[in-house]
């Protein structure tokens, strides 16, 4: 599992997994428009939202096929785990298309081992979580600080907060 701060997503099939409301949906799509370069009718690109209820009308593999017959490069399938079958049409998807990347997003971590079919060595799955507090400070004050192990915390914290203190002071 990779956790990122940020990514390009190189692989052909990248899969973020986290809880509701931490992002994944905007990570999908600001992938999908740094790839464009912010060109929403690109027809490089396509987003999919697998909980949708015409969803169950056609499978992934078929909108894939046709996706990148037209010249698809890149599909982002939101809420892959709400869609039957999942993991046998991602892998069918990869096995298929060498030239479609794919980008979908999860729940939950369990469900990448549980699928039918074993996704574990074709895809990289990326962990996002929510904010810590240094991450909200420095998107909300536009500064950088630095990340700290525990054991730096715990050793050298005298050491860091006067570092974090002055960061916040020349900002304020």
């Amino acid at each position: 599992m990779v956790k990122f701060r940020s990514t390009k997503f190189n692989h052909r099939l990248s899969i973020i997994i986290g809880q509701r409301g931490v992002g994944k949906t905007t990570t999908l799509v600001q992938a999908l428009l740094d790839y464009v370069k912010g060109d929403i009718f690109d027809r490089r690109i396509l987003y999919i939202q697998a909980d949708h209820f015409q969803m169950g009308l056609t499978s992934l593999y078929v909108i894939a096929e046709q996706f990148q017959a037209y010249g698809g490069e890149w599909i982002a399938i939101d809420e892959i785990h709400k869609y039957p079958d999942w993991s046998k049409e991602l892998k069918s998807i990869y096995d298929t298309f060498p030239n479609l990347k794919v980008l979908a997003s999860r729940s939950s971590a369990l469900e990448i081992h549980r699928g039918t079919h074993d996704l574990t060595r074709r895809a990289i799955v990326y962990r996002l979580s929510g904010l810590s507090f240094r991450e909200y400070l420095e998107l909300t004050l536009n500064i950088d600080l630095d990340a700290y192990s525990l054991e730096d915390i715990c050793s050298k914290h005298e050491k860091i907060t006067r570092k974090i203190v002055k960061a916040l002071e020349e900002n304020a």
